[in-house]
């Protein structure tokens, strides 16, 4: 059986939508929460994280962080618009948009079955959009949504606190 992260990844590309990749991103900060592991190195992230299963769901959870040099990346609309086509019966909330130390921020979450080779019931998908003038960041954390939502917190604090 597939691990959850091999499961994400063989979803449509989350990334088709932007032609490259920087390879270098942009010099930008953020706290990673605690209970956060750090995940192994992947094609055309800048980090990876895995967190814990909370108690009773089936696996764990996935952060995939990537980054586009300016203009690249695809629009915020295109980018949502494929995250809630991962899903089977998406159930999707309105997108929120603030702004910050001169940085964008467009979260969203969605939750369904999540596509894949073995449709995944229950999951759920929190993504945050931070675009700034040396690029933009995208944070995709998906897994069950018990876990997902317990993981919330942690989420959004990682985003309000990015530095870039």
């Amino acid at each position: 059986m597939a691990t959850p992260a091999r499961r994400v990844a063989a979803l449509v590309v989350f990334l088709a939508v932007a032609p490259a990749l920087a390879a270098e991103p942009a010099q930008a900060s953020w706290q990673v929460p605690r209970s956060w592991k750090s995940g192994p190195a992947r094609p055309m992230r800048a980090a990876t994280y895995l967190l814990p299963a909370t108690s009773g769901d089936p696996e764990l959870a996935e952060c995939a962080v990537f980054f586009f040099q300016p203009g690249l990346g695809g629009s915020v609309e295109a980018t949502l618009d494929h995250w809630v086509k991962a899903f089977e019966r998406p159930v999707p909330t309105a997108p929120s948009q603030s702004t910050r130390d001169g940085l964008t921020v467009t979260t969203f979450e969605v939750e369904g079955t999540l596509k894949s080779d073995v449709p995944q019931k229950d999951f759920k998908l929190l993504g945050a959009i931070v675009q700034g003038p040396k690029g933009s960041y995208y944070f995709r954390l998906i897994g069950p949504r018990r876990t997902v939502s317990d993981a919330k917190r942690d989420f959004t604090r990682m985003i309000d606190g990015l530095h870039g």
